[in-house]
Parts: C-alpha cells; sequence; structure tokens
C-alpha cells in the first residue's frame, strides 16, 4: 500500500449551529440548512481531500481499472432484494431481519422462528435494522424516508422519526441507547434522541450517499461509508468531523467497528475490505480475496475474526491481526446482503442474501446448521 493510498484528511471546523434547530424538519442533499443558508464548508479541506481522492483513485486503478473521480458512475439505487439487512441483539437470544417487502422480523436466534412480524414502510425496502441496547426496541429505516422503532414484544409502532427527505440506507444505535444515527441517498448523518425521537446534530462533510453508518463501542465515534468511496469519523459529542479516510477505490457499502473499539473495516464495491486504526485515523490492513463487490460486514465477539459477504454469494473469514482469510463460505450464487455474528459465539454467523433466505452458519465447520 503506498503512502498516499493511506492518506488521511482531517477536518477542522464544527458543526453549524443552525443544524440544532432541525427538529424533525425536512433535510435535503446535505447542500443548505433548514434555514437556507449553506452547509459549513472547509475549503482548504475539500481541495486537499479532493486531490488526495484522485491521487489514490490513479493508484487504484491496477485493482479494477477504476476510473477516476471525475468519471466515477453515478451512485447506483439501493435496490438489493430479498433479505436486506440484519442484527443480532446484544443478549444474542434473537435477530431482527427486515426484507425489501417492508416486513421486518424478530426471530429466534436458535432455531429461526419467528416471534414478531411487523408490515412497516408502506411496503417500501427495509434497508437498515438495529436493535436498542436493552433489546425492547428495534430500529428500522427504508426507501421510504423514515425511521421507525419498533416494540420487540408486541411489534406495535412506538415512533417515527421523520427529517430525511430521500430514501434512508443505513441505521446505528448507540451502546449507551441514547442515539440513534441515519444516512442515506443525501450527503448529511442525522443523530436522533432515541428516547424523545427528537433530531438531536446534523452531521456534515459526506460527499456522497451515506450507505452504512455504526457507532463505536463507546459511542464517541460515528463512522460512515458514502458512494465517494470515502469513510468518515465524527465525534459524536460535538457533531464535528474527526477525519476523511481515503483508501477505497469504489463506492463503500459498509463500515464495522470490532467490539473493543479499537479497529474499523470498511467493505467496498472494489471487492476489498480495508482496517484502520481508530486511535490515529490510519489504515492499518488490506484483506483481498473476494471476486464481486462486498456488500456485507460483521465482527465477531473476539474482536479480531471479521466476516464480509460479496455480490458472488460468497463469505470470507477473516483474521484481521493476521490480515488474512481463514475460511471461505459458500453460500450460493447470490449476492449477500446482510451478516450478523452472535454477540456471544464466534462461530455462529447469520447471512442474509437476495434470494431471501436467511441462514445460520457454523463458522467451525463451515457448513449451515
Amino acid at each position: 500500500m503506498t503512502r498516499s493510498m493511506r492518506r488521511i484528511v482531517c477536518a477542522g471546523g464544527t458543526v453549524s449551529m443552525l443544524a440544532l434547530a432541525l427538529l424533525l424538519g425536512g433535510c435535503g442533499g446535505g447542500e443548505e440548512d433548514a434555514a437556507g443558508r449553506a452547509a459549513p464548508s472547509n475549503a482548504a479541506h475539500e481541495a486537499q481531500a479532493a486531490a488526495a481522492d484522485r491521487r489514490a483513485q490513479a493508484e487504484a486503478a491496477g485493482l479494477r481499472s477504476a476510473p477516476g473521480p471525475s468519471q466515477r458512475r453515478k451512485a447506483r439505487s439501493r435496490d438489493w432484494k430479498g433479505v436486506t439487512a440484519l442484527v443480532a441483539a446484544r443478549g444474542g437470544d434473537v435477530i431482527g431481519a427486515a426484507d425489501d417487502k417492508g416486513r421486518v422480523r424478530v426471530l429466534d436466534s436458535a432455531d429461526s422462528k419467528v416471534r414478531t412480524s411487523v408490515a412497516g414502510h408502506h411496503g417500501a425496502s427495509v434497508t437498515g435494522v438495529v436493535f436498542s441496547p436493552d433489546g425492547r426496541s428495534l430500529i428500522s429505516v427504508g426507501r421510504d424516508s423514515v425511521a421507525e422503532v419498533w416494540n420487540v414484544a408486541d411489534g406495535k409502532r412506538m415512533l417515527t422519526l421523520r427529517g430525511h427527505e430521500h430514501p434512508v440506507r443505513s441505521v446505528a444505535a448507540s451502546a449507551g441507547g441514547d442515539l440513534i444515527a441515519t444516512g442515506g441517498e443525501e450527503t448529511r448523518v442525522m443523530l436522533w434522541n432515541a428516547r424523545s425521537g427528537r433530531l438531536q446534530k446534523v452531521l456534515y462533510g459526506a460527499s456522497d450517499f451515506v450507505n452504512s453508518v455504526a457507532f463505536s463501542p463507546d459511542g464517541r465515534t460515528l463512522a460512515a461509508g458514502d458512494a465517494a468511496a470515502r469513510v468518515y469519523l465524527w465525534d459524536t459529542a460535538t457533531g464535528a468531523l474527526r477525519a476523511t479516510l481515503l483508501g477505497h477505490a469504489g463506492e463503500v457499502n459498509a463500515v464495522a467497528f470490532s467490539p473493543d473499539g479499537k479497529l474499523l473495516a470498511s467493505a467496498s464495491d472494489d471487492m476489498r475490505v480495508l482496517t484502520w486504526n481508530v486511535a490515529t485515523a490510519q489504515q492499518s490492513g488490506t484483506l483481498t480475496g473476494h471476486r464481486a463487490a462486498v456488500r456485507s460486514l460483521a465482527f465477531a465477539p473476539d474482536d479480531h475474526t471479521l466476516a464480509s459477504g460479496d455480490e458472488a454469494g460468497d463469505i470470507e473469514i477473516w483474521d484481521t491481526a493476521q490480515e488474512r482469510s481463514t475460511k471461505r463460505l459458500a453460500a450460493g450464487s447470490s449476492a449477500i446482503n446482510a451478516l450478523a455474528f452472535h454477540p456471544r459465539n464466534a462461530d455462529r454467523l447469520f447471512a442474509g442474501s437476495d434470494n431471501g433466505q436467511l441462514t445460520a452458519w457454523s463458522v467451525a465447520r463451515g457448513a449451515t446448521n
């Protein structure tokens, strides 16, 4: 990996206080705030990021003849089919699964039997799900541009978070239970008060559609990956953009923190998984071996085992400490949209695919169970 491929561009600047006035208000494509004024910007940062991005793209061209930024294709529609999102509850007894028909299900992690099923998002595709830390509620987002909070026990809708004007692609919940983050087909990421449903902060800095968001285990950092091949780190307390991480040569589809919070992984259309040192905001590893765009990521509870799923139907199991693949799980020819490890069992992995199948794997045996 060359030095410019590892180039990190940090942003100084804080989020405008005008963002705090966006309480459940409409938000557009990330160019103006609620009062119609231009969003905070940093010309030097943008110029530096653009230059580094051009160099990274040029040097990565050998991987798959990736075009430079000016020729990069427009972000594709998130039209994934079948099982579109998965999440395991912290206790490990249930998993949440969503599909392209607006259905959200809570399933027993032992036998995959349905405990609760709800029809939401006006039948639009559900693109992300996450449990609250206590496991009592499940938050879903979809192409209808809203986030919905459901009671796990009875399937009743508790809150609807409105503010996005365009389809939402990802959702995350902080471990402390106080924040929900959403991002999608605009350049803003929204932070919501999980208890009241009020919009608390708007995070600026992304360059394109936001495909994935994730909180660090301590809740102090929010990571996001976008369609411009960039990964971002924000300080959740101040809303300030801490760093822009450059190195991918294609759309970033997924980001995930290791359980100890020391490592961040990102997956991309460039068929690679990159790992980043969270403390230093520097690239720490490159994981290669996929034969197609990588759509999904999940860390196991042991901190160093990582699973990634691609559009060819393969799941790679990585040892991030050794930067090597330890096993390939051939799930078939259908794209792997979502992955989730059992939070207390690194051998049990759940996978959701384009063909609608939800599969439980034994990683050690390399077989479904």
